[in-house]
């Protein structure tokens, strides 16, 4: 896949949705949601996302995500919310804007 790639809107619109949804069941402190919806991210990147660089460093950031949920520390959720951002932001930089 070309490095400059971009990702369908509708896929990119759905996993923007999520990770800002799973940033406020972060904190919120809804950790059953949490799960869920980051779940879902892992599902629809897995699923959807055919630029091949991107994917893995999403499913990078999930799983980041779940180790540090299985161990937590003081600053698990500061750091959990730095990988949602980070995900985040590498997905807008990748959306389509094309019709």
């Amino acid at each position: 896949m070309k490095m400059n790639e971009e990702l369908p809107a509708d896929v990119g619109s759905v996993l923007t949705q999520l990770l800002d949804e799973a940033r406020e069941a972060l904190k919120n402190e809804n950790k059953s949601l949490f799960q869920r919806i980051l779940r879902t991210v892992r599902t629809v990147v897995e699923n959807k996302i055919p630029i091949e660089n991107l994917k893995s460093s999403l499913l990078h950031g999930c799983d980041r995500i779940e180790s540090l949920r299985s161990a937590p520390s003081e600053n698990t959720e500061v750091i959990i919310a730095e990988y949602l951002r980070q995900m985040y932001q590498r997905l807008s930089t990748r959306i389509s804007t094309s019709h």
